[in-house]
């Protein structure tokens, strides 16, 4: 079985269901694999030892051309440990789907017998590096005035992100319409584990006056989620310097949010994990016949925005 049409059929489905984000990195796999092997791969070739070579093709610098809208573009790339990490996952996933499609084990009829994961290990990733910063950091970006309108709006996303109790930027644009209209609260599925989870990651948050305030001045004019997150990573940057950061992304709204809740306001971390839509699966069962309790959430939140607007 050619492994590589097989994949560009379960992209295809995926786009079908309008899951484009669960199916990027397949297509960068695919891409990738066509790159190293050519446009027919039989399932049966895919060994352990395919896989390292493969790992060391992944590792090389090298040319690649790929196609982006209209668009034609030739780019420098190579994988770190964290980018063969990912790769790797999202190609064993696939593989594994092709086991699923392929494979009865009722009825004992094997189509794809080999199993080079099982063998082929990989690469773990590095322990993250927190990306929190302090009451003081949280309160100079609030206060800063980037000198660029790019900057201005990047800060602006950041704290209101923060402000919501580390929204994600894509579920702020994807939700964008319903924040405008300044409902008291907005419930909506977080992009990132909705569909893993028997409530769809879905999360209720109040919307404060201070978040209001900047939804108000925000003018969202992107097309897709990629173009905002290339400004909101390009605005951050250009301004980080100023206040003495060494890194400042989107993602430290949300790491902050709740290190500053469970460290500098001892609040529990039960209570954190459901500001931040995380679910415990120790915990998974007995949250079945929980109703949630999205006062918890204000209380959180409440308290976080507090100890940046009245301490400082």
């Amino acid at each position: 079985m050619n492994f590589i049409e097989f994949a560009k059929l379960h992209i295809s489905r995926l786009k079908n269901q309008g899951r484009d984000k669960t199916a990027k990195p397949f297509v960068t796999v695919v891409n990738a694999l066509t790159d190293f092997n050519g446009p027919q791969l039989y399932t049966s070739k895919i060994t352990s030892r395919f896989l390292k070579q493969y790992e060391g093709f992944l590792r090389l610098p090298k040319t690649i051309t790929r196609k982006q809208g209209q668009s034609v573009i030739k780019k420098e790339t190579f994988l770190n440990d964290k980018g063969l990490n990912n790769h790797m996952s999202a190609f064993r996933t696939l593989f594994n789907e092709a086991k699923r499609e392929f494979n009865d084990e009722d009825t004992g009829k094997i189509v794809i017998r080999n199993n080079p994961f099982s063998t082929y290990k990989i690469q773990p990733k590095k322990r993250k590096k927190h990306k929190n910063l302090t009451i003081v950091q949280m309160a100079s970006i609030k206060q800063h005035i980037p000198k660029t309108v790019r900057g201005c709006f990047a800060r602006d996303m950041f704290m209101l992100s923060f402000y919501m109790c580390g929204m994600n930027a894509v579920d702020i644009f994807n939700n964008w319409d319903r924040l405008k209209e300044c409902p008291e609260r907005i419930g909506y599925n977080r992009s990132k584990t909705e569909g893993k989870r028997e409530d769809d990651a879905f999360i209720s948050v109040k919307i404060p006056v201070i978040a209001k305030e900047i939804i108000q001045r925000i003018d969202m004019k992107y097309k897709n989620i990629d173009r905002l997150n290339n400004t909101l990573s390009v605005g951050l940057r250009s301004f980080m310097n100023d206040l003495n950061l060494e890194e400042l992304t989107m993602l430290h709204a949300r790491h902050s949010f709740a290190t500053i809740a469970r460290n500098d306001l001892n609040i529990s971390k039960e209570d954190v994990a459901i500001a931040l839509n995380h679910v415990s699966e120790e915990n998974r069962i007995t949250d079945t016949y929980i109703a949630p309790d999205w006062s918890k959430i204000d209380r959180v939140q409440s308290q976080v925005i507090d100890v940046i607007n009245n301490k400082y």
